[in-house]
């Protein structure tokens, strides 16, 4: 029997599940169809992968040895319909473009509603999202995103600003802390990537909140849970008043990034001076966000 590749995709879910009726509901197949893929599987390879012990489908150590592989094949495959896709949506004229929510309303809407006036024929998807996109395998054509700065993957970087830190705390927060010594004193509000950070350098920190969203975060401080460390253009870019207790150094920026096959598309470039003249805006109206 050949071997469908395709079927890899219930192997795979069943590792990970370790139930029939859990992959299928995670692949969104019925429960026979599933459970019939991975014995195809099986006759294709002639070995059998899974054992089924007290109603649970152990992998056997056929399965265990492929497991990378498979993975490796599964993420190339995903690689291929994001690369397949972006080029299509290049031919087609449309840009999928990925921000972090804070950022949306004040900076990115603006900005695709004017590349709409100027581009009516040019069709726009906005991913909203906590989770970098990776631009050079196709999953997105346009990110704005705070990192530390490029990275040689041939992609281009334009940096649109710093990307500066604070401590916050609400207006009635009793004590807010005046240095980084201060902190541990305080229960934290930390998006979940700083939080990380946190743990490692300061195991006994008391992290009381961990969110991804940072308008969660920031009605967290405003409602007087904690202390929280947010860029400056975060709560610049937000309707919720917090007050600045200190700044922390850091050395990222805000930068828009796509890949060097866009430069010269008339509409990506246009969408880059409207994205930059938003965030400069922004920043010139709450130079220090910390009202």
């Amino acid at each position: 029997m050949r071997l469908d590749w395709n079927d890899l995709r219930f192997f795979l879910a069943m590792l990970e599940e370790g139930s029939s009726k859990r992959a299928a509901a995670a692949l969104k197949v019925n429960q026979t169809t599933c459970v019939r893929r991975i014995a195809m599987l099986e006759a294709a390879l002639g070995v059998d992968l899974f054992s089924l012990e007290n109603g649970r489908y152990v992998p056997t150590s056929h399965a265990l040895a492929i497991r990378e592989a498979a993975m490796g094949v599964n993420a190339a495959a995903a690689q291929f319909e994001n690369l397949a896709r972006s080029r299509q949506r290049r031919v087609s004229g449309s840009l999928k473009v990925t921000c972090e929510e804070i950022l949306v309303p004040m900076v990115v809407l603006p900005a695709l509603a004017e590349l709409r006036k100027a581009y009516p024929e040019v069709s726009t998807e906005l991913d909203v999202s906590a989770s970098p996109r990776d631009i050079a395998a196709g999953e997105a054509d346009v990110a704005v995103r705070a990192t530390a700065g490029p990275a040689d993957d041939g992609l281009v970087w334009h940096r649109l600003g710093e990307d500066p830190l604070a401590v916050y705390c609400s207006h009635a927060y009793p004590d807010p802390p005046l240095a980084i010594d201060d902190l541990l004193r305080h229960p934290l509000i930390c998006y979940e990537v700083h939080a990380r950070h946190i743990r490692d350098l300061a195991p006994s920190a008391d992290i009381r909140h961990v969110s991804n969203s940072w308008r969660a975060i920031l009605g967290l401080i405003a409602a007087g849970e904690g202390i929280g460390i947010v860029p400056k253009i975060v709560t610049a870019a937000s309707d919720v008043r917090i007050q600045c207790c200190f700044d922390l150094p850091n050395q990222a920026g805000i930068w828009i990034i796509y890949p060097q096959q866009l430069k010269r598309v008339p509409y990506v470039r246009v969408l880059q001076q409207l994205i930059e003249r938003r965030f400069d805006a922004i920043l010139s109206a709450s130079p220090t966000a910390s009202a």
